[in-house]
C-alpha cells in the first residue's frame, strides 16, 4: 500500500499544480486573443485610412494635373499677347523688338539699335 500512498500523495502535488497551470495558459491565450483581435481592428482601420489617403493623393494629382494645364494655356495666352503686342508696335511706332537674354519666348522692347547696350542696363 506503500506505492498507493506515494502515489496519491504524488498526485495530490501535481493535480493543483496542473490544474493552475492550465488556468494561466487559459488566461494567456484569451489575452493574446484579445490582442490579436485589437490588432485586426487596428489593421482594419489602417486600410481604410490608407484608401481614404489614396483617395485623397489621387484627387490632389488631378486637381494637379488641372491647374498644371490652366497655366500652360494662360502661358500660351501670354506668349500670343506680347507675339502680338510685339507685331503692332513694330508696324505701328518705332519701337522694335529686342531679343531678350533672359528668356527665349519673350522679347523687349527697344527704340535703339541692338548693337548698342542699354545705357541704364534695364530692358
Amino acid at each position: 500500500m506503500e506505492k498507493w500512498q506515494i502515489l496519491v500523495g504524488f498526485l495530490g502535488v501535481v493535480v493543483p499544480f496542473f490544474t493552475w497551470w492550465l488556468s494561466q495558459q487559459q488566461a494567456n491565450l484569451l489575452r493574446k486573443q484579445k490582442e490579436i483581435q485589437r490588432l485586426k481592428d487596428l489593421i482594419d482601420k489602417l486600410e481604410t485610412d490608407l484608401i481614404y489617403t489614396k483617395n485623397q493623393i489621387d484627387a490632389i494629382y488631378k486637381q494637379l494635373a488641372h491647374r498644371s494645364e490652366f497655366a500652360k494655356l494662360k502661358y500660351q495666352v501670354l506668349v500670343d499677347q506680347i507675339a502680338d503686342l510685339n507685331n503692332y508696335l513694330n508696324n505701328h511706332t518705332s519701337f522694335v523688338p529686342r531679343k531678350n537674354r533672359v528668356s527665349r519666348d519673350f522679347e523687349t522692347m527697344s527704340s535703339y539699335d541692338e548693337k548698342e547696350d542699354p545705357p541704364t542696363g534695364i530692358f
